[in-house]
């Protein structure tokens, strides 16, 4: 790619993840219930401001997408355009099921319950749907063409029960010892089912990258757990005391994640192999 194109794919990357950064906090200021001020007692919403640090954090959030389809733009099997719409479904997803951890303390309910779910629903919305349509542009400004898939996928139902045992599971005790903040004690149910959903996500998202993508650990790992360690960050900038719990979840979680995904390819790897020499 020459300097004038390189140059002109930057510039509209830009204009890119700063309009979908704006369209994602103008969807979340017009949503009918807001968040209790007095809650949101971190020290740069009280220096800066909040709807500054939204700015940031959704400039961060968005521009680590655009730079992972970048950086891995070789590794898909499909056209940028559409490379870009799986890795953004993906994320959405993540997002959509992040959103409903229960975390009362950053939110304007001080119980679980219909009115929590429908109004983190809306919140994830709003942070989804600007990635999908984020992740499709960048996709198509840094690839055109597609590769013919070699890569046979099968048991995806096998892997996606992995991680819903392993990571669920893991989530669970990270809870049940309070390693990491949460409400087990007041919602033990709703917050088990979360853990278990989480994983059966994580799995999904996982199956989709594999029929999608060559090496879709490296889409796992540098792509999808550093963005939710982004995401989490953001409970760590709004609220006073969160941050390190935030970190500590979403490190853990991605921790977890990545071994089963390396796991996973080390198996597959082994299988090939095996199947070669017969």
């Amino acid at each position: 790619m020459d300097s004038k194109k390189t140059l002109h794919v930057i510039l509209l990357s830009i204009i890119t993840v700063v309009s979908c950064s704006l369209f994602a906090i103008i969807t979340h200021a017009i949503l009918p219930v807001e968040v209790d001020n007095s809650r949101l007692d971190g020290i740069l919403v009280k220096t800066l401001g909040f709807p500054i640090v939204a700015i940031f954090y959704f400039l961060i959030l968005y521009t680590h997408c655009v730079v992972i389809i970048n950086l891995l733009k070789k590794n898909s099997y499909n056209s940028g355009f559409k490379s870009g719409i799986y890795f953004g479904f993906g994320l959405a997803l993540l997002y959509m099921v992040g959103m409903q951890e229960i975390m009362l303390s950053v939110s304007p309910f001080d119980a679980w319950g219909l009115e929590f779910i429908i109004y983190q629903l809306l919140m994830g919305l709003g942070d989804a749907i600007p990635v999908i349509i984020l992740c499709s542009i960048a996709g198509k400004l840094v690839k055109d063409n597609s590769k013919k898939s070699s890569n046979s996928v099968t048991d995806n139902a096998v892997t996606i029960l992995i991680f819903i045992i392993i990571i669920g599971t893991a989530r669970t005790i990270f809870s049940q010892a309070d390693i990491i903040e949460n409400y087990m004690d007041s919602y033990q149910i709703p917050v088990t089912l979360w853990n278990y959903a989480f994983g059966f996500t994580i799995g999904i998202i996982y199956s989709i990258f594999r029929n999608n993508y060559n090496n879709p650990e490296k889409y796992m790992v540098w792509g999808l757990v550093i963005n939710w360690i982004i995401f989490n960050s953001f409970i760590g900038l709004i609220k006073d005391g969160a941050l390190l719990d935030a970190l500590l979840r979403s490190t853990l979680d991605g921790i977890v994640i990545a071994c089963i995904v390396w796991a996973i390819r080390g198996i597959t790897r082994k299988k090939h192999l095996i199947n070669i020499s017969t």
